[in-house]
């Protein structure tokens, strides 16, 4: 079964949907918290938009590819040996065009930018893909705090002429959300007899951080902490 997503997951998926169903190409970034749900929502958003977008979800550290190398892979011209340093080449425009594609979404962009090097890089990379398609939306996800230093992108570091937006992920907005959400996950879990009182005190020991307190729920180990 699909995880529930909270309210500000829907919020924002709602944002987002509205965004991309507008004509204008739009770059769109979702900031999160660590362990607010993102890649939920991020799925949420692919299977929506489906074979419409270009999925770039290849970890660079398994995968080998920088970003550039990743969109020419998904593409299917990974074996063109496209120089990344290079512009993107004029037939990329008319050979997406053939396609029912509107937009490329980029899953955990701060996995391209680990250090301020990479960062740079995929800055460019984003740019070369902005001006080279004008007519195409990027939606962008990152993970804010999840480094040592911030190397995370905002979307006036991007070259290009679609609008742009930025939308914050957290997990709950407070303690009330939080009891509202996990009374009915908590339900659907089989996890009957999770009193308010109880949901009070994960939320006082997670700090209300999503992916905390599904571990603290679920896990053997941890439930000790709070039944």
């Amino acid at each position: 079964m699909a995880p529930c997503m909270t309210p500000c997951q829907q919020e924002i998926y709602n944002l987002v949907s509205d965004q991309l169903k507008l004509p204008e190409p739009t770059i769109i970034i979702l900031n999160a918290e660590p362990g607010s749900g993102l890649s939920t929502l991020m799925e949420k958003i692919t299977n929506t938009i489906g074979s419409a977008c270009v999925p770039l979800t290849s970890r660079p550290a398994i995968s080998g590819r920088n970003l550039l190398e990743a969109f020419y892979y998904h593409l299917g011209l990974g074996a063109e040996g496209i120089s990344h340093r290079a512009p993107v080449p004029t037939f990329i425009s008319p050979l997406i065009e053939l396609q029912p594609i509107v937009g490329v979404l980029i899953e955990d962009i701060d996995d391209f930018a680990v250090t301020i090097p990479m960062r740079k890089m995929a800055i460019g990379h984003l740019s070369k893909i902005a001006s080279a398609l004008p007519g195409m939306s990027l939606i962008i996800s990152q993970t804010l705090s999840r480094w040592d230093r911030d190397h995370s992108i905002r979307h006036n570091d991007i070259d290009g002429a679609q609008r742009r937006y930025e939308f914050y992920l957290r997990s709950f907005s407070g303690l009330s959300q939080f009891i509202d959400h996990f009374q009915c996950t908590t339900a659907s879990l089989g996890l009957h007899d999770v009193s308010n009182l109880e949901l009070t005190r994960l939320y006082e020991i997670t700090g209300g951080n999503l992916a905390s307190t599904m571990q603290h729920l679920c896990h053997p180990l941890l439930k000790h902490k709070w039944k």
